[in-house]
């Protein structure tokens, strides 16, 4: 006796190509012992129904996007930034017009649930309709989890200011003679900041020098650490106040 959880994948039905008329899109077939395979030693007492419905449709291929449906948070202290990127973006389905038209995207999901950056990608196995082929079982998820943004205040004076390369051997005077800077970025590294860390870089061509008393407006490539962040582009200073004047002398 065939047990009944295994007995679809041993039996097949077999469909002579002949009984198909050309021309029509839905019709019936005709079921009997002879259309039925089965293992060796089994045999057929019965085919019910006596036949099926045969619906023929035109194959189809089609590219359909991927998408990724996130539920959940990241482990604490981080956060996801961005969205996710999916590799391959698109994946061709193949099978019968009727239902590849009907799909229109392709959705995996994914929990962020006590991720972290050390795991930025995740193998992720698609949802397949067994009736159509796809070009890919698995597709790749790329995160970007960075750590919570802290901010802190760093004050600054002339001591911390440098011109050019800081080669020359020059005085720089600011006014106001302190500056506030507010940092923001990665909550590991910014705590591990301190004055003596942060230079403003002053620009020759902007300010000459013995040119006399310069207006200056505040921009962040002027600011460099000895201990810069891996990711610059998570870091953002301001300076209170914005615009300050700066004297360079011989």
């Amino acid at each position: 006796m065939l047990d009944p959880a295994t007995a679809g994948a041993l039996i097949t039905i077999n469909i002579d190509p002949s009984l198909i008329e050309a021309g029509r899109s839905v019709q019936r077939i005709e079921l009997d012992a002879g259309n039925v395979s089965l293992p060796f030693g089994v045999e057929v007492l019965d085919v019910s129904p006596g036949s099926i419905p045969l619906q023929l449709d035109r194959v189809e291929t089609k590219s359909i996007p991927v998408a990724v449906n996130l539920s959940g948070q990241p482990a604490a202290g981080y956060r996801l930034l961005g969205g996710p990127t999916v590799a391959p973006a698109e994946i061709e389905v193949s099978g019968a017009k009727q239902l590849v038209d009907q799909l229109s995207i392709i959705t995996i999901d994914l929990s962020l649930n006590g991720l972290s950056t050390r795991e930025q990608r995740v193998v992720l196995p698609l949802s397949r309709d067994p009736l159509l082929r796809y070009s890919q079982r698995s597709v790749e998820v790329s995160l970007d989890i960075v750590e919570e943004n802290e901010t802190t205040l760093i004050t600054v004076d002339p001591s911390n200011f440098v011109y050019g390369s800081g080669d020359q051997p020059v005085t720089i005077d600011i006014d106001p003679r302190e500056i506030v800077l507010q940092i923001s970025g990665p909550r590991s590294w910014v705590q591990t900041l301190e004055s003596a860390q942060v230079r403003v870089i002053i620009n020759p061509e902007e300010v000459q020098v013995d040119g006399g008393r310069t207006l200056i407006e505040f921009k962040q490539e002027m600011i460099s650490f000895a201990n810069p962040h891996a990711r610059p582009e998570l870091v953002t200073v301001r300076s209170n106040p914005g615009e300050f004047h700066v004297v360079v002398s011989s």
